[in-house]
């Protein structure tokens, strides 16, 4: 089929910015149409039903305090406090070498998710230090994203203490999670398998200039 569709005078001429799906087919249609990536970088897409969530005692009741920090749904009076954690997100797991940071699209879509989907945020004292939120919202599933604590802060199971937190919020609304992991991230990786996610397919986002 793609090499059928190379044949299109059209989709011979045609170069995309960015293409993304199922690594496999992904990888079967840029070889097919000879584009070349620029940029190319793997997940693991990983979920967690319902069943695993009520199996999880720390999901259905999660803390709110944890050796001095606490956590919380964040609203729309955090946002001055949430972006410089948005920004160290986007420049350590958004952006790629062809990419720059931009501080007003940053904030748009901090604010956005803040108006529209679930954020919760970890505390210490006044400062944030830890983010959890949901970036979509389907029929049967939540999906997360946006999962970040800054790097002075890790290693005190603060990312684990979020996001017990934000899925105790799903579990109650009897929806299933899911979310997108880097295949380099074996700390993170190891984390949602932890929890209860289990990887589920292989995909991949390229980039094209």
């Amino acid at each position: 089929l793609f090499k059928e569709l190379a044949k299109d005078h059209f989709v011979a001429f045609y170069r995309p910015s960015v293409c993304m799906g199922a690594e496999k087919q992904l990888a079967a249609i840029q070889e097919a149409l000879g584009w070349q990536a620029e940029v190319s970088i793997d997940y693991d897409t990983m979920s967690m039903d319902l069943l695993v969530m009520a199996g999880n005692s720390h999901i259905k009741t999660p803390a709110a305090f944890l050796h001095g920090y606490t956590c919380r749904a964040a609203s729309l009076a955090d946002l001055d406090e949430l972006l410089p954690l948005a920004e160290a997100y986007e420049r350590a797991e958004v952006l790629t070498r062809i990419h720059f940071y931009n501080h007003a699209t940053s904030k748009a879509l901090q604010k956005s998710s803040l108006a529209k989907q679930l954020v919760y945020i970890v505390c210490h004292g006044d400062r944030i230090v830890g983010r959890a939120q949901t970036n979509a919202q389907g029929i049967g599933w939540y999906q997360l994203g946006g999962i970040f604590v800054y790097p002075a802060y890790r290693g005190m199971g603060l990312g684990k203490f979020v996001l017990e937190a934000i899925l105790s919020d799903i579990f109650k609304m009897q929806k299933g999670a899911c979310l997108f992991v880097k295949k380099a991230n074996s700390t993170a990786i190891s984390l949602y398998k932890r929890l209860g996610f289990i990887k589920t397919a292989d995909y991949r986002i390229s980039y094209f200039v």
